[in-house]
């Protein structure tokens, strides 16, 4: 497993920045896809995909639409820009309620 940049992301709504690991290659030995599009590889680390903003607390998806370049960051901020974490059980119900409204 080769490790990746460090991916940069900001919230559409109060425009607070998270970051996210990524990967450059991995071993996909025993890796399991569904028809759903879901992959189950045992031997790759899982980053989220969704994240709720820590300042707002919005949630927003960490996709090539919220993802900025490393360079848009003030350098001041860069140091103190938090990981992305998964949502809970509660809060991806929450994130599934609200985005139905």
């Amino acid at each position: 497993m080769l490790p990746g940049p460090t991916l940069y992301f900001k919230c559409p709504d109060c425009g607070n920045f998270l970051s996210n690991p990524s990967l450059m290659s991995g071993n996909t030995l025993h890796a399991k896809i569904y028809s759903d599009g879901y992959r189950y590889a045992p031997h790759l680390p899982k980053f989220p995909e969704i994240s709720i903003c820590p300042k707002c607390e919005s949630f927003f998806w960490l996709n090539n639409e919220s993802e900025i370049k490393k360079s848009d960051i003030p350098s001041e901020e860069l140091d103190y820009v938090p990981f992305a974490d998964f949502l809970s059980f509660a809060e991806y119900v929450f994130a599934l309620k609200a985005s139905m409204r």
